[in-house]
């Protein structure tokens, strides 16, 4: 064991042992601390988007640690009311469970190992890249990495936690690299194992991370061998665990149940290919544009902000111009291996499940959906960066401040990426936030009024107001979801929720029709049924309410509320055990509801079995005290 020279203080060793730490591994302690500083505001947001559908209202990932063999046996959207689609991610949906077991329903916690994520990817991306551009600029690996930690087209991925399963699908892409150079230079057979289980990692975190049967080719011929032979042999095996992802996968999503999610696509609804397939390029190049002029970014590119375009569209054949342009020139530099070469296949083969060019995944547009294939196209930034220094005869790991005119453009492409990812994670705070900022930015987006409405409406947001802010927040509401009617006529979820604002000011009046017009046009949600049930109840109309009541229940059978409305019906109508029934069903779902607790005792009361009543009483009156008779 090491002695310490005497006469030495150990605070000024350690100092020493610092400083030489930072010295020899300073890019990757600024690089760390680059992301987890850059996305540090976002430490204390709440939850926003499809954080509700994954983590929120998600009853399966609720029950916790207990719930990942469920979560591995079902659809992606199997715990959000009876939703599930097409969509299997077991292993994020898992590591919420786990968190919620932690953080309960506090979003911080989420959001901390979010960063956290981040500052590992961004260390594992810097090294991968210095084990595959050792022949290239020094710099390169720093200037790739340190673009792709600033771009502020991942801040939806960083900042909105829902988007875990690209982070984990990188993270691991990551892993499996590092593990194959290690396997490949040290012959260390554990890291190919290593591999294969990173990829299969990838898979069960995000479907899409099937394009790496087709990157890792690409990455073994570009920096390892030129040789077919050795290439096929280590690829093949990859084959195992994506067979075995999509038997698991193909289990899951064969259970029965409803399909609903918000990302519907106006693609889907296109019945001539040809405007399908001019439409989808015209996005593929927005996805280019996106990623040199990452500005302005929002939650939602549908129809019609961003029309339907045929073949006479310029921004079609410019589209088409430019990927036509990449392809050649990425079959230019294919015998020679040029990085710019792979860098174009990278963005090709990673994005090519995102275009919607031979099936739509029901998603026009996603910035989250660049974040994978984004590291291309910023590989090409950076190759255009060294480009310049060898020009200027800036070769080597030259000292950035010795040659400030050449550093200058890198310098001020960064403070821009920092200044707008920071401001964008500052509007991902909450969903109004996220609404209020992105509807000044496409103000003819249905959905996007239609979301901002929500917002302004919703219960809890209003329970923080004053009673003249509240009446001004549901006014302004009502403008929003008039201004989503008026940009599309049969939009149905809009005139509920035109319904539901009139309802909360108590224009019950007023709010009937709207609810009405929404069933008129098959929107007959739940909550819409619900609501419109309320103003029959509320008319004595107890028939009425009682069928939309049940209608709502069997849309959404886990939907409390309008069992428990149901319930009460039946208790009005005088059918108390029908009503009893509903209320037992209501208490499974919700245990500890005062209300339903009172009112299951006053049922067994009304069918003279008092004493099985005095228990529920007891458990109300110790929750919600304000239930007991006063004398």
């Amino acid at each position: 064991m090491g002695q310490r020279l005497p006469g030495i203080p150990l605070y000024f060793i350690s100092i020493l042992a610092a400083m030489s730490f930072m010295k020899k591994h300073w890019p990757y302690v600024f690089l760390a601390a680059t992301a987890f500083l850059l996305y540090a505001n976002t430490l204390t947001h709440d939850y926003a988007l499809d954080d509700y559908s994954a983590i929120v209202e998600n009853r399966i990932v609720k029950k916790r640690a207990e719930a990942i063999p469920e979560i591995f046996a079902t659809p992606y959207r199997a715990g959000y009311r009876a939703a599930a689609g097409n969509l299997y991610r077991p292993l994020p949906l898992s590591m919420f469970a786990v968190e919620h077991h932690y953080f309960g329903n506090q979003a911080a916690g989420h959001h901390v190992v979010n960063v956290l994520l981040y500052v590992l990817l961004a260390v594992l991306l810097f090294s991968l890249l210095k084990k595959w551009l050792v022949r290239q600029h020094a710099l390169l690996p720093f200037v790739i990495a340190l673009l792709f930690v600033l771009h502020p087209i991942h801040t939806e991925v960083v900042a909105n936690i829902k988007s875990r399963d690209e982070l984990l699908a990188f993270i691991f892409m990551l892993g499996l690299f590092h593990a194959l150079h290690i396997y490949l230079y040290r012959q260390k057979k554990w890291a190919y194992g290593a591999a294969l289980l990173c990829f299969a990692l990838a898979l069960f975190s995000k479907e899409s991370a099937v394009a790496l049967i087709g990157v890792i080719p690409l990455v073994l011929y570009f920096f390892y061998y030129k040789q077919a032979k050795p290439i096929t042999f280590l690829t093949l095996p990859f084959i195992v665990p994506l067979a075995g992802f999509l038997l698991a996968r193909h289990y899951a999503l064969s259970i029965e149940t409803t399909v609903t999610s918000r990302e519907g696509s106006w693609l889907m609804a296109q019945s001539q290919p040809l405007a399908h397939l001019a439409s989808s390029i015209r996005f593929m190049g927005l996805y280019l544009y996106k990623m040199l002029i990452p500005y302005p970014l929002v939650s939602d590119y549908s129809h019609p902000q961003f029309e339907q375009l045929s073949w006479a569209s310029w921004q079609v054949w410019l589209s088409l111009l430019l990927y036509a342009t990449g392809i050649g020139f990425a079959f230019k530099g294919w015998k020679t291996r040029k990085v710019w070469s792979f860098a174009i296949l990278f963005f090709l083969i990673t994005h090519f499940l995102h275009s919607n060019l031979l099936f739509v995944i029901g998603t026009v547009f996603g910035e989250r959906l660049l974040f994978t294939p984004s590291l291309g196209i910023i590989m090409l930034m950076g190759l255009g960066f060294a480009y310049w220094w060898e020009k200027a005869g800036l070769t080597g790991n030259f000292a950035p401040m010795s040659a400030p005119k050449a550093i200058a453009p890198l310098l001020m492409l960064a403070v821009l990426y920092a200044g707008l990812s920071f401001r964008r994670n500052a509007e991902w705070n909450n969903n109004r936030t996220l609404y209020a900022a992105d509807v000044k930015k496409h103000p003819d987006s249905p959905l996007l009024n239609y979301w901002h409405g929500l917002e302004l409406i919703d219960s809890q947001w209003l329970q923080k107001l004053s009673p003249e802010q509240k009446k001004a927040s549901l006014l302004q509401g009502i403008a929003a979801f008039e201004k989503a009617t008026a940009l599309k006529p049969r939009y149905g979820d809009a005139f509920a929720q035109l319904g539901l604002a009139y309802y909360k000011l108590n224009q019950y009046e007023q709010a009937l029709p709207y609810f009405e017009q929404a069933l008129s046009l098959g929107k007959g949600s739940a909550e819409t049924l619900n609501n419109a049930a309320a103003i029959y109840f509320a008319r004595g109309n107890f028939s009425k309410a009682r069928d939309y009541y049940a209608q709502a229940i069997r849309i959404d059978h886990y939907y409390v509320d309008a069992i428990g409305n149901l319930a009460a019906t039946y208790g009005a109508l005088g059918e108390f055990e029908t009503a009893l029934a509903y209320f037992e069903q209501a208490l499974r779902l919700s245990p500890e509801n005062a209300s339903y607790l009172y009112y299951t005792g006053l049922t067994l009361n009304q069918l003279g079995r008092t004493a099985e009543a005095q228990p529920y009483f007891e458990k109300a009156f110790a929750l919600n005290p304000s239930l007991r008779p006063k004398d």
